[in-house]
């Protein structure tokens, strides 16, 4: 516990002497909790010294640490980081690690990065963690490109993870194509769906829903490829 309480302590400063503690804690410590407050620590610090030992953290057998290596390799923001999150996706085993590291793909900003997500989109997993990374990647790329995806998995029947990411592309890569966002959301106006995602009824909808349920049940939500109509005017 001391340990983990001193490699709390030395991500309040800012020294090198820091850095090159923290390095050697989030890299050669025996205990797994010592060694994600360090690299939580190392994140940062954003210089060569952090950012080498986040390199080789990536590589450790416990995916919690190997996730935080690839969220503090994220916030460099560099587009030659992008082959490491690349070959992440690609090879690693845990789905919460692929997820961060096509967040941080798409964070990178590199030039590989749309058509490496777009390739990820396909990938099942538990509860669509991998596919949610991916559309935080799409969102912080900010390519138009993606607002095909954001159109698709914003539309109610989407998992709450799924349709949350969404958004965002939509807010972020949607810049520029106003109309296309609007009539999506006119569309699912229109379709009456509440603020929860649920959808609404009208007068006479409800009262045939009641007819036939005799409780007033809700109607169901709409398919996920409601988005679908939308995907030729985003393009």
């Amino acid at each position: 516990m001391g340990r983990v309480l001193a490699a709390i302590e030395l991500k309040t400063h800012t020294s090198d002497a820091a850095a090159k503690a923290l390095g050697e804690s989030a890299l050669r410590d025996g205990f797994w909790g010592v060694r994600i407050e360090a690299t939580k620590g190392l994140a940062a610090f954003k210089n060569d010294a952090s950012r080498a030992s986040l390199i080789e953290a990536v590589k450790d057998k416990d995916s919690r640490i190997r996730r935080e290596a690839i969220k503090g390799l994220a916030g460099f923001k560099d587009p030659k980081l992008a082959d490491l999150f690349v070959k992440i996706i690609n090879t690693d085993p845990s789905y919460f690690a692929i997820a961060e590291a096509a967040a941080a793909l798409g964070q990178s900003g590199s030039p590989q990065a749309y058509g490496a997500l777009e390739e990820a989109l396909k990938l099942e997993s538990w509860q669509g963690t991998i596919r949610a990374g991916v559309l935080g990647g799409f969102a912080a790329l900010k390519d138009p490109r993606a607002l095909e995806a954001g159109l698709k998995y914003a539309t109610p029947g989407n998992p709450p993870n799924l349709r949350n990411a969404a958004f965002q592309i939509l807010a972020e890569a949607g810049k520029g194509k106003n109309a296309v966002v609007a009539r999506f959301f006119l569309h699912l106006g229109e379709g009456g769906v509440h603020a929860d995602g649920q959808p609404e009824q009208s007068e006479g909808q409800h009262h045939r829903q009641q007819g036939e349920d005799g409780a007033g049940g809700l109607a169901h939500d709409r398919s996920p490829n409601q988005g679908e109509e939308f995907h030729a005017a985003a393009s």
